[in-house]
């Protein structure tokens, strides 16, 4: 009797790719229970993936006080809130928020790689932060986002005038932000009201920072500050939204993408 084998690998997330495998041809992940197969119609070559959707298991966590969500398991001690759906085809989480919090923020949501589920977010709030610590991460949405300072405090600043420098630098004290990161500057008036609004730093370091609006010689300025921002998605707290969430198998990455929105009335 002929043994048939199958290219085989034991490495957490990984898969083959179409040039390693023959049309027809299957290969296996015995860590992660995953069979591939080469798929080739005409000159478009593809992977399928076959995995055991009977035992998929997510957690989502939530940085808000334990009372605000339904169905969770409080970590009373940090206010981390951890939603748990083990042992689910399709994992889903329905999160309905109490009118006391203006900001819902997902910290992380964990899953076996392959996962797919749904969040049913009922907000009586207005805002969606996102995780920011997800190199795949992707949020979809037909609301617009917009500018928030979350929960960083405004720091004073000071225009950094020697030079004259090209653009507009500014001192601030152990401003704790980084390039590339975003703050909004207000309190200039006159030409220097290019500095207000919110800007991506170009430079930093320890005490001043730098964007990318020309320095201006005239204007004044009237107790001007400095506040970081991030992108919050605002959502109407009229809608249940629905979101996908989805451990990529190529890559390792959550994506979470907005699916729809229903009308509560």
């Amino acid at each position: 009797m002929t043994l048939v084998t199958h290219r085989i690998s034991t490495i957490d997330g990984h898969f083959p790719t179409t040039a390693q495998l023959a049309a027809g041809e299957l290969a296996v992940n015995v860590r992660n229970g995953l069979i591939f197969l080469k798929k080739v119609v005409g000159t478009t070559e593809s992977i399928l993936i076959f995995k055991d959707y009977g035992s998929m298991y997510a957690e989502i966590n939530f940085m808000i006080a334990p009372s605000l969500i339904n169905q969770i398991i409080p970590d009373t001690s940090t206010g981390t809130v951890i939603c748990v759906c083990a042992n689910s085809q399709f994992p889903q989480f329905f999160i309905t928020l109490s009118t006391t919090y203006s900001t819902l923020q997902i910290n992380a949501i964990n899953g076996d790689t392959g996962t797919v589920g749904l969040l049913f977010i009922t907000p009586s709030t207005y805002k969606l932060r996102p995780p920011i610590d997800y190199s795949g991460y992707l949020l979809m949405s037909d609301d617009v986002w917009v500018w928030d300072n979350w929960n960083y405090t405004a720091k004073s600043v000071v225009e950094y005038t020697t030079g004259p420098p090209a653009f507009a630098t500014f001192t601030c004290t152990h401003h704790g932000y980084v390039t590339g990161s975003y703050v909004k500057i207000t309190g200039y008036s006159g030409n220097k009201s290019s500095y207000n609004g919110v800007h991506k730093l170009t430079y930093v370091d320890l005490n001043t920072f730098r964007i990318d609006v020309a320095y201006q010689v005239s204007g004044t300025a009237s107790s001007p500050t400095a506040i970081a921002q991030e992108k919050i998605f605002a959502i109407s707290n009229s809608y249940t939204y629905i979101y996908e969430f989805y451990y990529s198998i190529e890559t390792g990455d959550l994506y979470i993408t907005f699916k729809n929105k229903v009308k509560r009335y």
